[in-house]
């Protein structure tokens, strides 16, 4: 496993920007994210936010084991996935094409969904990413991301109550 652990990613997304620009301009693009087809969140900043505290939850309660390599290998949004990208630093030529990607697979399916995440991850696989994370200024502190994060997953869990359990348990 990497070094970077669900508590340490969800401090690093808690620092970063709500709306980048090229993320929010993709989302714009491809009608596919914060805005659209009656998504819970807000940003792609709440959606990570939101889906990091869930899956944390989740490892507590049944023993799961979710770690960021495994969550970003089941990703199926475009614009998520692109937020990290961006936010993490990655180079404009990498964006660009993780744009074209995108585009095209918003072509392909009109929501999330494959083959979103699959044409992603062959251009930026999670060692990419985990590489640039720790570079980049603005980590919170445990107690703000944390608190980010339960209000995220409160959002999450008032638009889709499979995840109202996960409310239940704080930690």
């Amino acid at each position: 496993m990497g070094e970077i652990d669900l508590n340490k990613l969800r401090c690093l997304v808690a620092g970063f920007p709500a709306e980048p620009p090229r993320t929010k301009a993709l989302e714009q693009k491809i009608q596919i994210g914060a805005g659209f087809h009656d998504k819970w969140y807000r940003s792609q900043k709440e959606h990570w936010l939101g889906w990091l505290t869930a899956k944390s939850r989740e490892n507590e309660l049944d023993e799961k084991t979710f770690d960021p390599p495994r969550i970003w290998s089941g990703l199926k949004c475009s614009p998520m996935l692109f937020w990290m990208a961006e936010v993490a630093g990655a180079e404009a030529s990498v964006l660009d094409r993780l744009e074209t990607v995108s585009i095209e697979a918003a072509r392909v399916k009109p929501q999330d969904g494959n083959p979103h995440g699959v044409a992603f991850r062959k251009i930026l696989p999670w060692p990419k990413v985990e590489e640039l994370l720790p570079a980049r200024p603005g980590i919170q502190t445990e107690e703000v991301a944390h608190r980010m994060g339960d209000e995220a997953l409160e959002r999450l869990a008032n638009h889709v109550p499979l995840y109202r359990r996960l409310l239940r348990a704080r930690g």
